[in-house]
């Protein structure tokens, strides 16, 4: 769950933002690049999301590919030892 990635400082900032597409865009923005407490409220205040030409229907959170789990990493092989 990418948002379990976020610190609490930063839910607590994206909490009272009601627009789904908003407050999706602002999680992937800190978790693509990073963004501290002050950086964040930087951009919202900025209203970066606003700014966006061409936004989406729908924004949805993104999974970066190291936090995603896949069949190979459940199986795993137990080695005997003797």
């Amino acid at each position: 769950m990418p948002v379990a990635q976020l610190s609490w400082t930063l839910i607590a900032i994206l909490l009272p933002i009601k627009d789904e597409n908003k407050r999706n865009y602002y999680i992937n923005l800190c978790i693509k690049n990073n963004l501290s407490k002050r950086e964040l409220i930087r951009k919202i205040k900025s209203n970066s999301y606003e700014r966006l030409i061409d936004k989406p229907e729908k924004i949805d959170i993104i999974t970066p590919t190291k936090y995603s789990i896949t069949t190979n990493m459940l199986s795993f092989r137990v080695k005997k030892t003797i």
